[in-house]
């Protein structure tokens, strides 16, 4: 290693004195004073420094130091001068210039290829590499505008920096062992600054002369804090505390580590690494508590304010002395036992208890539920009897049922685990029979003429004599019961649509790789349910179907309802003989349905419709009154309810952390409750696997607790209602502690198809109160998984090498068993318009492929239901269709939208409205699908 020397053209400093290593011995004997010269340039020193230089053998020079620049050598220079120098190796460039008024200052640099420049900036002090306002790092190696000079290539580079009033002094260090030719143009950037106060304070942006301020800026000219500082700047605000950064602490995070919450620790100790070191006779966090002489008063009492509370049998200042006279007043234990000094307690002998060893111990066998208390058993809750063995009934039993070893046997008409369901209501009404269902319940038969849960409502038996026989104000055929007679068999009220299991056995069965819409089409096919549909007006991507039921006033099933949406196309359907009916629609909105039926008034539903799912409606009421047929929704507050803890808890099993994918062993999967077997094949390496989750009669579970361990003493009723696949599930629980139940589906929809891939299930539980009118209704949603589709196809088995993708789902089944999820991994954000660049006020062709088109300065966003989505983009509100390209929906004033508005998007007729703040409005858009003429829209 050698030493030579460089002489830049700024530094003025001479190499400062320290102790010397042998390098730097080295280096300061090869150390020459420089002469004395004059520079050239703004900012040119008088007195150049000499600079050591290190050369490496086969390497490149670099500097043993660099010294920062003095403040001589800053020439001052005017705001709109262009300058040239040169700068030497490791050397400074030095300016300053005066800034009379906050504004815009933009720099252009012209520097050579190559080259690696530092900028660093500072108001009314001098910079340096670690002390600066502003720093800019400048490199020639990034592709950008290029210029000829003098045979090298020169790159141009632009920056835009918020200067506040004041001395300004600017330093271009040369970081490069070559000489460097530098040109410097500064000014005030007019069409940042010009028209807006204080140039937005450097917390906005100018447009249009008004300031479009940052986050957590406000006030006209982006001044103000909008946002309180908290923590202190060193911590984040989180549930209402502050969690400080590392190095600080204390409530608002202003305390440093090594400081004391209590400086002088209350004058009773001392400040040591942030703790506080308490004096003998003081203790505490802050050593703010007197402490007695022996902290802990010998193990024989309590330190109370300083002084020692002694325990019964010692005294003295720290308890450490033994009381004589005390011992002789000390409790005798009954003469069954003796007094513990220590525990200040009786010990009792052998068959004496209690606290004063008064009480005999029992000797009686109370067997495990029960415990001998004196003369008797006491038993645990739920038993009973002289020896706590006979389990007990909840005390509603008493009621309608019997107990019989824990379990109450209802007495004829009652169901339920406690006796308070009510199958045979008013004892049939004397219209019918209570007997025993195929599911062992209680429930009403009735008598012929007679219908409903408690056999009390007429049917009408005479269907030809024009006659309201029934008096439910229905005339013959218009009576649904009147439809099975042979009278009405051609009225037209009593024309009903096909089940759809009957339309379905003429029919192919869709292939496993069908789409929700192809296993869903035949709703909509000729001579099908739904009459008069359109192929072509329903989106295969956004199909779904709606099921429901309509019913009379009286809770029977009405034939013959017509059931339609506001879109002809779609065309309509008819309720079957249950008053049920199945129409597919388009979803991904809101869909509006219309009931008609003579001569019941018509009703409408609003329904939300997802994609690609089977949607059940609550029961529709059809009344020939209107203050019958509206439903009611005024709801009333449950004071007895509690939100917080009274909801249900639901695991479905559709998703397992371990599932398979050990396909060379034999195993049972305990989560998912499957069996796993695999064969070798010899001389392969390949395994034969059967899993009997994907075989036909594996079932899909979800598991609920309805209820707490806790619940309240009015709760009376849970009510329990499931749909999937369109298939509704109902129970009605007796309220009890901790109710669990587990539902089981068989992977089919309502129409007996396989579902295959992973499906959404509706869970509502309902809360039914003795001293509230209304149930409160708690719903979720979660996942169940269908079928698997086969793979190998080998008598159930499947080779552990051999996958298959299902599209639909996302879902890739692997032979070993395992399933990758792959809709379900984590999102990844992408870029849907824009290239970081603004577009013009007046975009002349913003139309095309919104990759590829600029935004100004988007303010709003609506979502469409076909997935388009809305931007509110400045004076433009464009429209990103599916297909990735971009139209103009509305042009707006440029002078009326320098605020930030708002847009809603109506699901139920596509409407787009637009909120104006400023003029207090909210404005619709003509025709959203109308691109012709967007300034009027």
């Amino acid at each position: 290693m050698r030493a030579t020397s460089a002489a830049p053209s700024n530094a003025t400093n001479p190499p400062a004195s320290h102790p010397a290593t042998e390098l730097d011995n080295n280096i300061a004997a090869s150390y020459t004073e420089p002469s004395v010269g004059a520079g050239a340039g703004a900012g040119a020193g008088a007195c150049p420094d000499v600079m050591p230089i290190l050369i490496l053998e086969g390497a490149r020079t670099f500097p043993a130091r660099s010294f920062p620049p003095d403040g001589t050598t800053f020439g001052q220079i005017t705001l709109g001068q262009k300058l040239t120098k040169e700068i030497q190796p490791y050397s400074y460039w030095n300016m300053q210039f005066y800034q009379s008024e906050p504004a815009y200052v933009k720099f252009d640099y012209t520097i050579p290829r190559g080259a690696s420049i530092g900028v660093y900036g500072r108001r009314n002090a001098l910079p340096t590499h670690t002390q600066y306002h502003f720093k800019e790092v400048l490199s020639g190696f990034s592709a950008s505008t290029r210029t000829a000079r003098a045979a090298h290539l020169s790159i141009t580079r632009e920056v835009t920096r918020y200067m506040e009033p004041g001395h300004w002094f600017v330093s271009l260090y040369n970081d490069d062992g070559d000489v460097q030719e530098l040109t410097f143009y500064a000014a005030i950037a007019e069409d940042m600054t010009q028209n807006c106060p204080n140039g937005c304070s450097g917390n906005g942006q100018c447009l249009l002369g008004h300031c479009q301020c940052n986050p957590g800026f406000g006030g006209d000219d982006c001044s103000e804090s909008v946002c309180p500082v908290l923590c202190s700047q060193h911590g984040e605000y989180i549930n209402g505390e502050c969690i400080c950064n590392p190095g600080w602490k204390g409530k608002e995070c202003s305390l440093r580590h090594d400081e004391c919450e209590v400086a002088d620790c209350n004058g009773h100790g001392h400040c040591v690494s942030g703790k506080c070191q308490c004096m003998r006779g003081y203790k505490g966090k802050f050593c703010e508590e007197v402490d007695c002489p022996h902290p802990n008063c010998s193990g024989h009492g309590f330190c109370a304010d300083g002084t020692c509370i002694c325990k019964k049998g010692w005294k003295g200042p720290d308890c450490a002395i033994m009381d004589q006279d005390a011992l002789q007043c000390l409790p005798d234990c009954s003469g069954h036992g003796s007094f513990d000094l220590d525990t200040q307690t009786c010990s009792c002998e052998g068959k004496w208890s209690g606290d004063d060893c008064s009480k005999e111990l029992c000797d009686l066998d109370c067997g495990q539920h029960g415990r001998c208390e004196g003369d008797a058993c006491a038993c645990d809750p739920e038993w009973g009897g002289e020896y706590c063995n006979t389990k007990l009934c909840d005390g509603r039993c008493n009621e309608h049922g019997q107990c019989k070893n824990g379990t109450c046997l209802c007495v004829t008409g009652w169901n339920g685990k406690h006796c308070t369901i009510e199958g045979c209501p008013n004892s049939c009404a004397g219209h019918g029979q209570c007997r025993v269902s195929g599911e062992g319940q209680w429930e009403c038969r009735c008598y012929e003429g007679w219908d409903g849960p408690d056999c009390g409502i007429a049917l009408e038996l005479n269907c030809g004599d024009s006659k309201d026989n029934d008096k439910d104000g229905l005339v013959d055929c218009e009576d649904p019961e009147c439809c099975a007679s042979h009278v009405c068999k051609t009225s037209q009220l009593c024309v009903s649509a096909p089940k759809p299991i009957d339309v379905l056995l003429r029919k192919q069965p869709p292939a496993i790789t069908a789409s929700f819409f192809e296993r869903m089409k035949f709703l909509i096919d000729e001579s099908s349910l739904q009459n008069y549909a359109k192929l072509e007006t329903f989106n295969e991507s956004r199909s779904a179907v709606i099921r429901g039921r309509v019913v009379t006033s009286l809770g029977m099933g009405l034939v013959g309802v017509r059931v339609s949406t506001t879109t002809l196309l779609e065309g309509f359907t008819l309720t079957r003989d249950d008053g049920w009916f199945d129409l597919m629609v388009n979803g991904g909105g809101a869909v509006t349905l219309q009931f008609g039926r003579a001569p019941f008034r018509p009703q409408s539903r609003i329904v939300q419709v997802p994609w690609n799912e089977v949607v059940i409606i609550d029961v529709v009421v059809m009344s020939m009154s209107e203050e019958k047929g509206v439903a009611t929704t005024t709801t009333h507050t449950c004071f007895s309810h509690d939100y917080d803890l009274m909801k249900p808890v639901v695991l479905a099993s559709w998703k397992h952390g371990f599932q398979g994918a050990c396909p060379d062993r034999s195993a049972i999967l305990a989560e998912s409750q499957v069996i796993q077997e695999s064969l070798q094949i010899p001389g392969t390496g390949l395994n034969l696997v059967y899993h009997s989750s994907r075989a036909a009669g594996y079932l899909s579970t979800i598991k609920l607790q309805l209820t707490p361990d806790t619940i309240p003493a009015t709760l009376h009723l849970i009510h329990l209602r499931i749909t999937i696949e369109g298939i509704l599930f109902e129970r009605v629980f007796e309220a009890d502690p901790g109710i669990k139940f587990t539902y089981a589906w068989n992977r089919l929809n309502i129409y007996r198809q396989r579902v295959y891939g992973v499906t959404t299930a509706v869970v509502k539980v309902g809360y039914q109160y003795t001293d509230c009118k209304d149930t409160v209704w708690d719903i979720q949603t979660t996942k169940l998984s269908g079928h698997d589709m086969s793979i190998s196809e080998v008598g159930g088995w499947n080779l552990d090498i051999h996958h298959r993708y299902n599209f639909h789902e996302g879902i890739l089944q692997k032979g070993d068993g395992s399933n990758i999820y792959l809709r379900n991994k984590p999102r990844i954000i992408l870029t849907t318009m824009g290239d970081g660049h603004q577009r013009p006020l007046e975009c002349l062709d913003c139309d095309g492929l919104a990759m590829k088109q600029r935004l100004l300065a988007p303010v709003a966003l609506a979502a469409a239901p076909d997935g388009s989505l809305f931007v509110g983009d400045f004076n433009y509100i464009r429209r990103i269709m599916t297909d990735g390209s971009i139209r103009t929906v509305v042009k707006l004033n440029a002078t009326r939208v320098s605020y930030r508005y708002h847009m809603a998007l109506s699901l139920l007729d596509g409407t787009l409205y637009v909120f104006d703040p400023e003029s207090h409005q909210i404005i619709r858009v003509r025709d959203t699908n109308d691109y012709s003429q967007p300034e009027l829209n």
